[in-house]
C-alpha cells in the first residue's frame, strides 16, 4: 500500500486541492471518478463520480512524517493512517520505515503494510510486506497494483542504467 499505493500510480479522473497547514502540514481533497480499470484511456467518457478522498499529512520532524486519512470509494468508507520515518545507519546508508494502516468500515476488514527502503550506490532496495483481505472492497484491488489480496512479500529493486541517469532498470519479485 504505502510503496505501491493510489498516490502514485492510481487512475483517478477528478480533481485535488492541496493546502498547506502551518510550515509542515498540508490538507487534501480528491474527488472524480475510478472507471475503466479493465482498459484505461484518457479520452474515454466518464462513468459515475465514485472516488472521494481528505487526507491530512503532517511532518513533525525532518525525519519523520504522519498522515490520516478517509476515502469513499464505490460507496465503501475506508480509514487509513501512516507513519513514515527517515534516518541515517551507522554506515552512512539511508534508511525508510513505513508503517500503514486501513480500515474498511462497511465492509468491518483490516489490511497493513510494512516497508523497509534504502539506497546502496545509487540501487534502491525495498522489502515489503502487506495483508489485503479479499473482502476490502476496490481500494484493496488496487492497492499493489493488482498483485494479489491476501498476504504479499515483495523485494523491488531499482538504479540507473549508465552514469547518464537517463534510463533505469528495475525488478520487482
Amino acid at each position: 500500500m504505502s510503496d505501491t499505493s493510489l498516490d502514485r500510480d492510481g487512475w483517478i479522473r477528478g480533481a485535488r486541492i492541496v493546502a498547506p497547514i502551518h510550515d509542515t502540514g498540508q490538507f487534501e481533497v480528491v474527488f472524480g471518478a475510478i472507471d475503466h480499470l479493465d482498459d484505461p484511456n484518457a479520452f474515454q467518457a466518464w462513468e459515475e463520480w465514485n472516488y472521494a478522498e481528505v487526507e491530512w499529512t503532517q511532518h513533525w520532524t525532518e525525519t519523520l512524517r504522519l498522515e490520516s486519512s478517509y476515502v469513499l470509494l464505490d460507496e465503501q468508507s475506508v480509514l487509513r493512517g501512516e507513519v513514515r520515518g527517515n534516518w541515517d545507519t551507522k554506515m552512512d546508508i539511508p534508511m525508510e520505515l513505513s508503517a500503514e494502516i486501513s480500515n474498511n468500515l462497511t465492509e468491518s476488514a483490516w489490511a497493513y503494510d510494512l516497508s523497509a527502503r534504502t539506497t546502496i550506490r545509487s540501487v534502491t532496495v525495498v522489502l515489503e510486506v502487506s495483508h489485503i483481505p479479499e473482502n476490502f472492497g476496490l481500494l484493496g484491488e488496487l492497492y499493489n497494483d493488482f498483485f494479489t489480496l491476501g498476504h504479499l512479500g515483495m523485494v523491488a529493486l531499482k538504479g540507473p542504467i549508465g552514469s547518464q541517469n537517463t534510463l533505469n532498470w528495475f525488478f520487482k519479485g
